[in-house]
């Protein structure tokens, strides 16, 4: 019997107090116990898989981040959405349902012009020089 050797002046008050403290200490016999001292590692957990082409974003957001992490993905969508929509719903409403004479929207339409200009430039300059750099010997 797996038991505690106690001290004669300790009393049954004493030695069930004791129990209290270490619980595994009981009257059981060793051999009927459960291993205590085995060596046991954690169950292995495999890598998450590669993301597929069919997961959205909002999957993969909710598979890999936890908890704070995750809110804070998804608060900074939140926001890059409503400016996106702010954003193309004034150049909609310029484009299709100012009047003539509105200044405000031609001036929004004009400056959106000249970005797109600027940046179809940039692109068909940049792609050239890639083509140009990159592709030569084929």
């Amino acid at each position: 019997m797996l038991q505690t050797r106690l001290p004669r002046s300790l009393s049954s008050k004493a030695s069930h107090s004791l129990q209290r403290i270490f619980p595994f200490q009981s009257s059981r016999r060793i051999s009927s116990s459960p291993p205590i001292f085995q060596n046991k590692l954690p169950p292995h957990k495999p890598n998450p898989p590669d993301p597929s082409p069919s997961d959205s974003l909002f999957h993969i957001i909710r598979r890999d981040l936890k908890g704070t992490s995750r809110w804070i993905v998804y608060g900074s969508l939140a926001v890059i959405a409503t400016a996106e929509t702010t954003f193309w719903t004034n150049v909609i409403y310029a484009k299709y349902f100012a009047k003539e004479g509105d200044e405000q929207a031609s001036a929004l339409l004009e400056r959106f012009q000249e970005a797109i200009r600027g940046y179809r430039q940039r692109y068909l300059f940049n792609y050239g020089r890639y083509y140009e750099a990159n592709l030569w010997g084929l």
